[in-house]
């Protein structure tokens, strides 16, 4: 154990020490409080101690621990009087306080999507003292966010430019959007969007192209693929396979190995027939492996029989 007690108020000088000790080999246990220490504290303190070769406390009180209406502010705070309990340097080799360590956590508040305002407002209320670093992929809605917020608790607002290159309706360019499953509604739709893995996908392609041949183009964002699927697709005409946004797989629950691939339903006909087609050509799904491998004995069986072959 240290003779001397350690403290430390970052986050990097914490790292360092814990890293230290990892790289020698010792093992290491925290001790997480909120300070105003009493004799259950001091106990788990000597339980640490006598199962790991470092000890680490803290004795901070953690504003994430509070709600907005929580009482954070009226939390009893007895930094001397914590010291003095911890006293006696054998009983631990680091201790974490406050000030330092917890401002360098709130400005770590990170806020995704802040455009609403009312996020950004919770995440500040649960977070005393906290700057916000926010990130939305809508000019607009930044620019609501820094309208709606304090300033002195924004560090920055970014716009990621994510769908700037998305295609969008013209105002009264449609007045809504109806959906349903092929199998089911009985009425033409407009655009037949299907949802498979990529070999699945680079069958509907291959069926696309088995008359016309030539290649088939598709854009991407990795943003918005309901605008893909729904406005690309009426304004091109075309078919094309789509890659799954992050809302998509979030909402959608689209899974990882999954893409996208609209066509016109105008193109039905042709469709199936490319698909018939193709599996008549030999093209198949699932798709079989080569299997048509000469599997062969090890070299020291092949030996032994020929051996064997002698009479030997």
């Amino acid at each position: 154990m240290a003779s001397t007690l350690t403290t430390v108020r970052t986050v990097n000088d914490l790292r360092g020490h814990v890293a230290a000790w990892r790289k020698a080999g010792e093992s290491v246990a925290l001790v997480p409080t909120m300070g105003a220490l009493h004799d259950g504290h001091l106990s788990l303190l000597a339980l640490a101690k006598s199962k790991a070769d470092r000890v680490v406390v803290s004795i901070f009180v953690n504003p994430t621990q509070f709600g907005p209406r929580e009482d954070y502010g009226d939390y009893p705070r007895d930094e001397q009087g914590d010291l003095a309990k911890l006293g006696n340097p054998a009983l631990l080799d680091l201790l974490v306080q406050g000030d330092g360590y917890q401002q360098e956590q709130a400005r770590r508040v990170l806020d995704l999507g802040v455009g609403t305002g009312e996020t950004a407002r919770r995440v500040l209320e649960r977070h005393p003292g906290a700057l916000l670093t926010g990130v939305d992929s809508s000019a607009a809605m930044v620019e609501r966010a820094r309208a709606e917020l304090p300033a002195e608790r924004v560090e920055e607002l970014r716009v990621a430019r994510l769908e700037d290159a998305l295609p969008k309706l013209e105002p009264g360019e449609v007045g809504g959007f109806v959906v349903g499953p092929l199998s089911r509604i009985d009425w033409a739709p407009e655009t037949v969007l299907v949802y498979g893995n990529s070999a699945q996908v680079t069958r509907l392609v291959n069926a696309c192209l088995y008359e016309k041949g030539g290649s088939m183009r598709a854009e991407s964002t990795g943003r918005g693929d309901c605008a893909d699927i729904i406005i690309r697709s009426r304004r091109t005409g075309a078919p094309q396979f789509v890659l799954p946004c992050y809302g998509d797989r979030i909402f959608g629950m689209t899974a990882d190995d999954e893409m996208a691939f609209t066509f016109p339903f105008t193109m039905a006909a042709e469709v199936v027939k490319g698909l018939e087609g193709t599996h008549a050509g030999g093209v198949r799904y699932p798709i079989p492996h080569y299997l048509r491998y000469q599997a062969e004995f090890p070299k020291s069986y092949q030996e032994l029989e020929k051996l064997w072959a002698k009479g030997e």
